[in-house]
Formats: C-alpha cells, sequence, structure tokens
C-alpha cells in the first residue's frame, strides 16, 4: 500500500529559474560559489526522466545525524544507492541519489527540468526543545557556536531558550521567501534575512508566525507543497520509517535498519536540565503551538508512544 501511494506522488519538476541562486556551502572553499553550478556538477542523471535528487532537509534535534550517518554507512558497505555529501568531499552522481548538507529550497537551484523531492525528520516538539536546550545551550557543543552574548547561553534559562526559539518546524517550513529557495536558509549577500542567523538571535527581524505560515508549513510537510516531501516523525523511525525513506528515494531493499547508527554525541547527561512538568505544558501548549499541532496533524504510520513525560 505504501508502494501504490508512493508511486501516485509526483516528484517535482524543476521552473526554469529567473536568477541564478547564490548559497555559501560548508566543506572545501571552492564550493562557496556559485550553488547552482557545484549542483550541476555533482548530480549528472543518466535518466532526466527517470532518476531524481533527494534533498534531506535537516532540523536540529530529530535524528537529523542518524539519518546522515545510516546513509552514509549504508552505501559504504553495499555499494548501492549514491549520496552527495557536502560536509565529506562530495562526489558526483549518475542516478537517482540523496543529498546531504544542503538547506531547503535546494531543488529551485537545480536546471530546469530536473526531477527533485525533499525528505526530513520531524521530533515530538517538547522534547526536541529539552534536547536542544541541553546540547547548543547549557553544554555549548559543536564549538559553544551558539554559546554567545546573543543567546546568552550556557546561563540562558530552559524557558528563556525556548521563547527565543520557538517554532522551529513552522520556522523552517514557511520561509517568508515563497515559494521556497536557498536564500531563506542562508545567503552571502543578505545575512540578516538567512535562517541560520535569524534562528542564532532569536529571529530578530521575522514577525511572529501566524496561521498562514502554519498552513503552509502543514502542506509542504504533508507532501503538498511546491515540491514533493516525506516527513518522518524520529519516533517512528523504529516503527517503518527506514523503509518508508527506501521507497521514497526509489531504493527499496537499500536495508539501511541494518546499518542504523544512532549518534548520542557522547557527552554525559548528568548536567542536563530536566524540566517541570508545567515548564513543558507551557512550552508544548503556548511557545511551540504551531509546532505541536503540525506534529500531530502529520501523518504516523505503525504504532508510535506519546510525547515522554
Amino acid at each position: 500500500m505504501l508502494t501504490a501511494a508512493l508511486q501516485g506522488l509526483a516528484v517535482h519538476v524543476t521552473p526554469s529559474l529567473p536568477a541564478t541562486v547564490q548559497y555559501t556551502t560548508g566543506g572545501h572553499p571552492e564550493w562557496q560559489t556559485n550553488f547552482t553550478e557545484v549542483l550541476s556538477r555533482l548530480w549528472q542523471p543518466r535518466s532526466p526522466d527517470g532518476d531524481v535528487l533527494t534533498v534531506f532537509v535537516e532540523v536540529g534535534k530529530t535524528a537529523s545525524t542518524t539519518v546522515h550517518k545510516t546513509f552514509r554507512d549504508t552505501i559504504e558497505a553495499t555499494g548501492s544507492f549514491c549520496i552527495i555529501d557536502f560536509a565529506n568531499d562530495p562526489k558526483p552522481c549518475f542516478g537517482s541519489a540523496i543529498v546531504f548538507g544542503v538547506p531547503f529550497g535546494a531543488c529551485s537551484a537545480l536546471a530546469p527540468g530536473s526531477r527533485c523531492q525533499y525528505l526530513t525528520t520531524l521530533r515530538e516538539p517538547g522534547n526536541r526543545t529539552v534536547s536542544e536546550y541541553n546540547y547548543f545551550c547549557r553544554a555549548c557543543s559543536e564549538g559553544g557556536k551558539l554559546c554567545n552574548a546573543n543567546t546568552g547561553c550556557p546561563k540562558t534559562s530552559f524557558m528563556q531558550w525556548a521563547r527565543d526559539h520557538s517554532e522551529q518546524f513552522t520556522q523552517h517550513f514557511s520561509p517568508p521567501l515563497w515559494p521556497p529557495t536557498v536564500q531563506w536558509m542562508e545567503h552571502q549577500d543578505a545575512e540578516h534575512t538567512a535562517y541560520y542567523y535569524q534562528y542564532a538571535h532569536g529571529f530578530p527581524d521575522r514577525p511572529t508566525v501566524n496561521d498562514r505560515d502554519y498552513e503552509r508549513a502543514l502542506s509542504v510537510l504533508s507532501g503538498n507543497g511546491p515540491t514533493p516531501m516525506l516527513t518522518i516523525k524520529t519516533e517512528e523511525l523504529d516503527v517503518d520509517g527506514w523503509e518508508r525513506i527506501e521507497e521514497y528515494v526509489g531504493a527499496p531493499g537499500l536495508d539501511l535498519r541494518s546499518h542504523e547508527e544512532v549518534v548520542l554525541h557522547g557527552r554525559p547527561k548528568r548536567d542536563d536540565y530536566e524540566p517541570t512538568e508545567e515548564e513543558l505544558k507551557e512550552v508544548r501548549e503556548v511557545i511551540d503551538a504551531y509546532d505541536s499541532r503540525l506534529y500531530q496533524a502529520i501523518p504516523s504510520h505503525g504504532r508510535v508512544p506519546g510525547p515522554a513525560r
């Protein structure tokens, strides 16, 4: 039944672009150039009508790194399928492939007529916010990139962090530049509008998200947006998530489950903050109210446990 449903999902065909997309990629300096040109060199489908590029959209603390490493380990072990990994010396792919390290909106950068789709993961918003706070703020992980005068970390309280970084799903998938392009994620000529800059600074230049933003994000995450998307809830990965991903990217039987690598980042948990029930209730029902609605509205498959208390 899943296969039949996926066969009925139209893969986005990239229209002509009005202008060249500029995007600063990570990794080697030579990639910090015209993003359209870089991506077109790395993905050269043999069958433009049959091959599809799946763009994995990373959302912090939703098992994005686990999905990335599981794909990489699976492909290294089996030689099946192809991965374009912008963070690790990417190699060209000549058929259907998945790309990591590029943002939501990247499909708009492909050459006209290219077949492209998105894949992402979502986590129950309350638990995601707790994990994000303990990782980025309290532990100052990843070089302390979010421990600075703007965030006040590591001294900022959990509730203040939640208020300053609210509605991440809605923010991410309803960009003010519509339809989505990579400019909202990171644009070298307009840093103050970049998504990650805004995220690190508490979204100072963006109005509070509203019902229209919620509806846009829901449409995108449900696969009904301008470009197809499969959204897997983190809590579903061990139910049937890996198999659904394999079907979606066009590689049934890839056997991601056997190569799953859960990434725990190796930090001690003894210093983690544990919010009260009242704090979690406020995060879920007030601070991240739109995100909570999104999470509940995205279709679930299999039996998924309820939010942790």
